[in-house]
């Protein structure tokens, strides 16, 4: 019988290695319970904050950022997460905007093609333009 006398902290480096393997090669992809996709190991996220007219009924705003929705429609949109911006107190927090989304592309074209779609124009011509004071993007 051979006994191999193995140091504990030589197998927790032995798992540890054998984990970061493992999560190299599944792309760092990261799926939900139902398998939906958590961080999109590619793509393009398409981040839009929206700050609308303060004097707007508290209900038309609700209704503006309820209507955000329709865009989940349009196919070049992979994932779709909308919704008021979280008061806080931290400094580093910018919680000034109404409500934020964020869209998940397959590509560049995808966002391009999004960005064309009817929808889309209907949305911001119906829901947004004249009641918004300032919307900002960021693409990554």
């Amino acid at each position: 019988m051979i006994v191999l006398r193995i140091p504990k902290a030589a197998i927790q480096v032995s798992i540890l290695g054998l984990l970061c393997l493992a999560t190299l090669l599944s792309g760092c992809d990261r799926t939900g319970p139902d398998g939906a996709a958590a961080v999109p190991a590619r793509g393009v996220t398409h981040v839009v904050l929206v700050w609308l007219d303060p004097a707007l009924p508290e209900t038309r705003v609700e209704s503006i950022i309820q209507a955000t929705a329709v865009l989940a429609e349009i196919d070049e949109v992979r994932a779709l997460h909308f919704g008021r911006a979280v008061p806080s107190t931290r400094d580093l927090v910018d919680d000034s905007f109404t409500f934020g989304i964020i869209l998940q592309f397959d590509s560049v074209e995808g966002m391009q093609r999004y960005q064309a779609h009817p929808k889309r124009d209907v949305y911001v011509r119906e829901h947004v333009a004249g009641r918004a004071v300032k919307v900002i993007a960021y693409d990554f």
